[in-house]
């Protein structure tokens, strides 16, 4: 019974559901591929952003260093940089919304 089984094996393509589930196949492949390389595209992007803000993060802090020399590990240095930091923020975030609404 089982080489009955086996000896009835349909040639692929033979069935004209076949040759349609290869086309699926080869559609989700190919779409699998696609946000293969749209997740690269993103996190590349996405690395490229953080090495932005890093460089972002050493020019703010130089900046107040040179425009208020106090020392750098005093609470009061962390906490100026941290409301520059802040302020930035929150008018760069105010800006992209307003310009996204606009578009809209």
């Amino acid at each position: 019974m089982v080489e009955q089984l086996f000896c009835k094996q349909q040639v692929v393509g033979s069935n004209p559901t076949d040759g349609s589930n290869i086309m699926q196949k080869s559609n989700k492949k190919q779409k699998l591929k696609k946000q293969v390389k749209q997740n690269f595209l993103k996190y590349i992007t996405g690395g490229f952003g953080i090495v932005a803000a890093l460089a972002w993060n050493d020019a703010i802090k130089d900046i107040i260093r040179y425009l208020f020399p106090i020392s750098r590990d005093t609470v009061l240095a962390k906490l100026i940089y941290a409301v520059i930091v802040t302020f930035v923020l929150v008018i760069i975030s105010i800006y992209l919304t307003r310009l996204l609404k606009k578009k809209d």
